[in-house]
Parts: C-alpha cells; structure tokens; sequence
C-alpha cells in the first residue's frame, strides 16, 4: 500500500512539474511572438491572406506556389485580428493541438508512463519553437503530419476502418496545404505493405483515393510548383545533393545550425547521437523482437516511414534542381521525434539522465539564438532609426527586396521605397500595398 502511495505521489509531482514547465514555455512563445520583427515570408503570408477568399487561393498558386488551405484558414483566423501577432498565435495554436496529439501518440506507441518526457522534448526541438513563432505554413503543416502518424498508428494497433477515415481526410488537407504531403502518405503506404500485408495496404490506398486525386487536379489544372520554385545559383551534382538532403534529420532533431560552435563540437554532438540511438536500437533489437513483436514493428515502421520519406525527397529535388530547405521536411519532423522513442529501452536513470542532458542541450540552444529576439534583418529597429534621421524628399534605397519589404512594414512615413535591383512586378505591388491595421 506505502508503495502505491508514494507512486502516486511521484506520478502527481511529475504532472505538475510538467504543467509548470507548460506554462512557462507557453509564456516564452508568447514573448517570442511578441518581440521577433517580421520577415520576408512573413510579409508575403502578411500580403497574401489580405484579399477575399478568390484572392487569397489566386495568391497561393500563383505566386506562394502553394495549395491553399494553409492561407485560407489563416485568412478566416485575420478577420477577427489583422496584427502580425494575432497571425503567429494561429501557429501557437497549431503547435498546442499537435503537442496534445505527439502525447497520444508516444502513449499508443509506447505507454501513459514514459510520455511526458517526449512531449517536453517535442515542444523544446528548436524547430518548434521556431515554427511556432512564425506566420508560415510550417506549424499548420507539422500539425497535420502529427494528425497523419497518429491515425496512422491507431490503425496500425487497433485495425479499426474510422482511423483510416481520419487519416484520409488529414491527407486531404495535408495535399491542399503543401505538394510534398503525397511523399508523406507513399512512405506510410510503403510502411503498411511492409508490415501488415497486401490485404491493409489495398484498405490504405482506398482511403487516400481522394487525396491522390487532389493532388492531380493541383498538378495538373493550377501553376506547376517547379515553375514557380527558385532554382538556387549554385549547382550541386545529383549525389552531392541527396547527401545533403540526408543530413536534414540530424540537423532538425539537433539544430546544428544554431551550434556556435566550430565543426569538431558539431562532429562530436552527431556522433554522441548516432551512438545513443544505435545502442538502443539494437539493445531494442534482443529485448523486443520475440517478447513485443508489435512495438518492435511499431518503432521498425518508424524508421522505414522516415528513410523512405527522405529518400522520396531527395530523389524529387535533386532530380528537379529546386533549391532545397531543411524546412521542407517539415511533414517527416514527427517521425524523426519519436526516434527518441528508441531511449525507452534504457534503465529508468540512465534514461531520465539522458533525457535531461538533451533537453539541457534544446534550452541552451534556444538561449543563444533567442538572447536578442530578432529576426535577420532587424526592420522594426531600421524603420524607428530612418524615420529619426530622414530629411524632406529624401528616397529611400534598398539594395534588395529582402530588406525593402519588412522595412515597409513597419515604416509610417511617406517616402519613396527604390530598390536598387530590379523587383518583380508582385515585389513591387508588395512594397506599396499594405493591408489597413
């Protein structure tokens, strides 16, 4: 009985020491949205949920090169508030409902007992915060490839047809939001054929039916989004870029973009990770394979789904020559998290000590590069210091639409923005038009 009491009270501290650290990173986010000047995609998200509905999808395609449905719903979201930070709060709010639906996934896969930690860990990932923190696409679309892997896996486990119904109609959202989605649903179908059978796998394809035919009606009847892509000046051979597109894991996972570190720390982190989640792979390996067979195949599924995910990728941009961002992989970000499912095959301390140790890793991380809340190209501090010293009928110059654009945000006064390089004709359109505050 004194053991069952002293667990409950155990399991009581730990629940509110995780809604404490809730409240304070919710409190961080908020100051984070608060406090970061906008920047360039911002300004074109900014512009383009400004119209009517026909508006907003016309700007999708033709100019974001993108589905609509991000926009649209952000777009419904400014009619009640227009403010830059009332746009973030909707990434907020995407980042909230995709935390809750990470728990009850990491819960499906693994058990109510060790969950909390991954979700501290979800929400901690540098990548978080910034998706959160930003008016883009990416934390709609990291929402919808949570809700995606979690109806994924409630099918996996319970092999009910309504988790194949929900999973259909995310897929559905998830191909109106971004064309990269349809990798997403061939590496899961992959991951079904693999592991449950041709009978699963045809149940599977019925129920993405209508989000492949999405998918063909954007690519064949709108804008193809190659032609609208920026195609990077510096070529890279077709192997050299499917190397670096493999490298997006372990750059989204560690942040390794925010090290200030030389490449040898950077080095030693990667291999410190690669050793950890090897070890417990195959320690996984001998404890599961014959006594859980099911979770075995669960975290097996896991890792086909991502390799799978990122050689789809790789293949598509390295084929094409679009200009490539980590950013991109956003739809395979859940299935490189729960990777550190793989550290549930430790002893109890060691792994609540390695837990520990990375999240004291995302913190430290997330000190240095929000130390100064900006965005590149601080234009909030250059529109106060230009209003001060600006004389009359004095132009004002940019050397590039990148700086032009966010400056114009937040400049009240009636000078006339030149760019030194030629702007296209949205660029410049964008530089005079501004959606009334």
């Amino acid at each position: 009985m004194t053991e069952l009491l002293n667990k409950d009270k155990a399991g009581s501290n730990k629940h509110i020491a995780f809604w404490f650290f809730l409240l304070v990173y919710a409190a961080f986010i908020i100051y984070l949205c608060r406090g970061l000047n906008i920047w360039i995609d911002e300004v074109y998200t900014m512009d383009t949920t400004s119209y009517s509905l026909r508006g907003v999808i016309s700007q999708s395609y033709n100019f974001e090169g993108q589905p609509p449905a991000f926009f649209v719903f952000l777009s419904l979201w400014r009619t009640i508030n227009s403010d830059l930070f009332f746009a973030r709060l909707f990434s907020v709010a995407c980042i909230g409902i995709a935390a809750w639906f990470f728990y009850k996934m990491v819960v499906l896969i693994s058990g109510k007992d060790r969950s909390l930690w991954f979700v501290v860990l979800f929400l901690l990932n540098p990548y978080t915060v910034w998706a959160s923190t930003q008016a883009r696409l990416y934390a709609f679309l990291l929402l919808l490839s949570v809700l995606s892997v979690y109806y994924f896996f409630s099918f996996y486990k319970k092999r009910e047809n309504k988790y194949l119904v929900a999973f259909g109609l995310v897929a559905i959202v998830g191909i109106y939001t971004q064309y990269l989605y349809v990798f997403l649903l061939a590496a899961l179908g992959a991951s079904v054929l693999l592991f449950l059978g041709w009978k699963l796998f045809f149940k599977y394809c019925i129920s993405v039916v209508p989000a492949a035919a999405v998918f063909l009606q954007n690519i064949l009847f709108t804008t193809s989004p190659v032609k609208l892509a920026y195609v990077g000046s510096i070529k890279e051979s077709f192997l050299a870029k499917v190397i670096s597109i493999f490298h997006t894991p372990q750059n989204l996972i560690l942040s390794l973009d925010m090290l200030p570190f030389d490449r040898i720390v950077r080095w030693i982190v990667i291999a410190a990770f690669i050793l950890l989640l090897v070890y417990a792979y195959f320690k996984l390996y001998k404890e599961y394979r014959q006594s859980d067979k099911l979770y075995w195949n669960k975290i097996n599924s896991i890792l086909i789904s991502g390799i799978l995910l990122v050689s789809f990728i790789a293949l598509f941009f390295a084929k094409t020559g679009i200009d490539y961002n980590d950013r991109y992989l956003t739809i395979g970000f859940p299935l490189m998290i729960l990777l550190w499912l793989l550290l549930n095959v430790y002893p109890q301390a060691k792994r609540t000590i390695i837990f520990f140790i990375i999240a004291g890793y995302y913190i430290l991380l997330l000190a240095i590069n929000y130390k100064y809340p900006k965005n590149d190209f601080d234009s909030r501090a250059l529109a106060a210091y230009v209003t001060r010293i600006e004389k009359k009928d004095e132009p004002i110059f940019f050397y590039q639409k990148v700086l032009a654009l966010p400056f114009k945000y937040y400049y009240n006064g009636k000078k006339s923005l030149l760019c030194t390089r030629k702007c296209s004709r949205t660029d410049n359109h964008l530089i005079f038009h501004r959606r009334k505050q």
